[in-house]
């Protein structure tokens, strides 16, 4: 039995489903979880299937989950997630990724009680799930998702329809990004055909910011450096700066891909100063670099041409000065 077919009777086996993704949820995130929630809520016959968000969502994708319910309070603890006898996670499998509820799910797994199904396409991560979806080549989680749903033959409506091009357009650029492939292609079209609208989505992502984006636009630009003749941006955000602008950090995505414009930038970061002290860096590359790689020295991880870390109670120069001499070093290692 394949892990599409073992997954598929898990789900239809559940009577109470819980989805769940990584702190901070993109795209990719947010429209996995709203699209398999609803395929499993129509297609199958659970009493109830909720979502987990563990921290709020951007407001860019608030328009995908206002029709559904969620459960985005905090967590008074991890067993209540033993009301439910599935807990499906998308996205991720790390358990860094996963505060509050990582370690419990990890023991879960292992205790092989209750059922736990992870669907995810990172490189790294951790050993959480009974049932492993993982397909590092797949463009995104929202492209596993779908695959799963063709598997098990379920309808796609309009909304989940939206939700997962929305994953797949997001994790890949708008299909810019090398990991834009035949099959990511014909998954969009197949979706349009099931009622996804790109044009009114893109506006809804990248075209309806508020003027504070704009202002932290500025401000982040007024810090960006080059390093390794100019092959190398690096760019920061402190929280005086979001104070200044008015910005929630929601308004933060994306940032990172401004200095990729540049023709001779190879690779890029972004340092932000977290509300608990810690530093967050986001990675990006154009190639030669292999930013999972960099990241991994960091105890972080993703893919090879985005990926994020996160450095512990550290000067905020500090913490860029060290990964940017890991990338610096990359370079020659590459030729």
């Amino acid at each position: 039995m394949n892990k599409y077919n073992e997954a598929i009777e898990i789900i239809n086996g559940a009577k109470k489903v819980l989805i769940g993704s990584h702190v901070r949820p993109d795209g990719d995130s947010v429209g996995s979880m709203v699209a398999l929630k609803m395929a499993i809520s129509q297609n199958c016959d659970p009493e109830q299937v909720d979502i987990l968000m563990l921290s709020e969502p951007g407001d860019s994708y608030r328009f995908l989950v206002n029709d559904y319910l969620l459960w985005d309070r905090d967590i008074d603890g991890p067993a209540q997630l033993d009301d439910y006898d599935l807990v499906i996670i998308v996205d991720t499998s790390a358990i860094r990724q996963l505060p509050g509820i990582g370690d419990y799910l990890l023991e879960r797994t292992r205790a092989g009680k209750l059922p736990v199904i992870v669907i995810d396409h990172h490189l790294s991560g951790d050993e959480i799930g009974n049932c492993r979806i993982i397909d590092s080549d797949c463009a995104a989680a929202g492209q596993l998702v779908y695959q799963l749903i063709d598997a098990a033959d379920w309808d796609i409506d309009e909304m989940a329809a939206n939700a997962l091009f929305v994953a797949i357009a997001t994790d890949t650029g708008w299909f810019r990004f090398s990991n834009t492939a035949a099959q990511t292609l014909f998954i969009a079209g197949d979706l349009i055909a099931c009622g996804a609208e790109p044009d009114i989505l893109y506006q809804q992502l990248y075209l309806s910011n508020p003027p504070e984006r704009m202002a932290l636009l500025a401000a982040v630009l007024a810090t960006l450096e080059f390093h390794a003749a100019g092959r190398i941006a690096s760019m920061y955000i402190t929280n005086e700066m979001l104070k200044d602008c008015g910005a929630a950090r929601s308004l933060i995505e994306n940032i990172v891909n401004e200095p990729m414009q540049i023709g001779t930038v190879i690779g890029c970061g972004l340092f932000v100063r977290q509300e608990n002290g810690d530093i967050r860096g986001s990675l990006r590359s154009k190639d030669i670099i292999d930013v999972n790689v960099i990241a991994n020295k960091f105890d972080g991880g993703g893919h090879a041409r985005a990926a994020g870390l996160t450095i512990s109670g550290s000067d905020i120069i500090a913490a860029r000065d060290a990964v940017v001499a890991e990338m610096e070093l990359a370079l020659p290692a590459a030729g």
